[in-house]
């Protein structure tokens, strides 16, 4: 099976899951549940982010670069780093709570903390198999969490006839660690170190990575803390349901940006920098035609059929997915340019354009919200994505790609680039 088929089914495995759960809750539990259990997750996103900041697609540059032999030995290492890490920061948040917030419930801190370290290993265990092309391992391991999930999380509805946050994330987290075990084990043993050559590949990108991701962050998940104070959890909850249904749309889209960047590496060291520009054309605009068209479809089935299609404790469920499939329409297309920077090592101009959008969320969150309700808190980021996107795509028109840029791009195996082509080339 193609590389890019088995990447987006990984990605599709990973977004049902925590679509699974979040629907279990939606059904189940209160709105206010439901919005305590996504601004958990929003939190944990925070560490994620910066995580995978330091060990994703700077990882996958680096990796890229190192002679074969000398890949394996550093993704070890670098999934042992990642892995004592979240278990500091894990420790700290929950000692945290205990000292400074000691009404907060105990059992939902160690759940959050947790998570965070199983998705955060996962993470990392994921960018291994994708720099070295491994996706079917990366699909199996996601069949076998989310099996766990399945699994525990039925079994716990049909003895409590309901879930909560804290049962949720134990769920999640209990199926990552059960279904990374013997890996966890072997990467808490192993005395490897980095070869030779790889913090040169490395800390460039990671500089300015890091910040990049906070950055991130501030852009698209700030706004359910700011719900969450401007109106209550009920709002968290019902603007959570909305994301929710774009959620396989953008988690797909990851899986298949993650193949991007590697496709555009071997337009431009084959086909030249017009092949690798004219995909990242097709890609914007199919994707922003997507989302705008889902939108409407949304809107309509609002307009003529939304109290047979939602559940009433969610009445403006279909106009808020709308907004948040305009969202990752435009929020894809944007992915597709900055894969393209990443994969010729161009770090700072995603940076800055995301420092430069900020603005646009936090001013039009703050306008917004009051004029329009939850909709305000959307349409926001979905400005700030198109401005990035221009944003980069001027910087783009003009610099283009240097031959030394394309020369240091990552080379992955012909065959199975050619593969990985596939579905994009398809699905565009």
């Amino acid at each position: 099976m193609p590389q890019s088929v088995l990447g987006a089914l990984d990605s599709l495995g990973t977004s049902g899951t925590m679509f699974l759960v979040q629907m279990a809750l939606v059904l189940t539990a209160s709105k206010s549940e439901y919005g305590l259990f996504t601004l958990v997750m929003s939190y944990i996103l925070v560490g994620q982010s910066i995580f995978s900041a330091f060990f994703g697609a700077p990882l996958i540059t680096a990796l890229s670069r190192l002679p074969g032999e000398s890949q394996s030995e550093a993704a070890m290492v670098a999934r042992s780093w990642q892995l004592r890490a979240a278990l500091a920061l894990a420790a700290a948040f929950v000692v945290g709570v205990a000292l400074f917030s000691p009404r907060q419930s105990i059992a939902l801190t160690i759940a959050a903390a947790m998570t965070f370290v199983g998705l955060s290993y996962r993470d990392a265990q994921r960018t291994a198999w994708t720099v070295n092309l491994r996706m079917a391992k990366a699909f199996l391991n996601t069949c076998f969490f989310s099996g766990l999930v399945v699994i525990g999380g039925g079994s716990l509805l049909l003895w409590l006839n309901r879930l909560d946050a804290t049962q949720s994330l134990a769920i999640v987290a209990g199926a990552v660690f059960l279904s990374n075990v013997s890996r966890l084990w072997r990467v808490v043993r192993q005395r490897a170190t980095m070869p030779h050559g790889f913090g040169r590949y490395y800390r460039s990108p990671v500089l300015w990575s890091v910040p990049g991701a906070i950055v991130v962050w501030i852009q698209n998940n700030l706004y359910l803390t700011i719900v969450a104070v401007y109106l209550n959890l009920s709002a968290v909850g019902e603007i959570s349901a909305g994301r929710m249904l774009a959620v396989p749309y953008l988690l797909a889209s990851t899986g298949l940006l993650r193949v991007a960047q590697v496709r555009y590496t071997h337009l431009f060291q084959k086909e030249g920098s017009d092949a690798a520009l004219r995909m990242m054309r097709n890609w914007i605009v199919g994707n922003i035609g997507t989302g705008v068209a889902l939108s409407v479809l949304l809107l309509a089935l609002d307009r003529v059929a939304s109290h047979q299609l939602v559940p009433p404790r969610y009445p403006h469920l279909l106009e808020i997915a709308a907004c948040w499939f305009l969202f990752a329409g435009i929020a894809t297309a944007r992915g597709a340019v900055s894969s393209l920077f990443q994969a010729i090592g161009r770090y700072r101009p995603i940076v800055l354009a995301n420092i430069f959008a900020i603005p646009t969320v936090l001013g039009g969150i703050a306008l917004l919200i009051p004029a329009l309700g939850l909709p305000g808190a959307i349409l926001p980021m979905a400005a700030a994505e198109a401005q990035l996107m221009i944003t980069l795509l001027v910087v783009l028109r003009l610099r283009r790609p240097s031959a030394d840029e394309i020369h240091g791009a990552q080379t992955p195996a012909e065959e199975e680039v050619e593969q990985m082509t596939l579905l994009l080339r398809d699905g565009i």
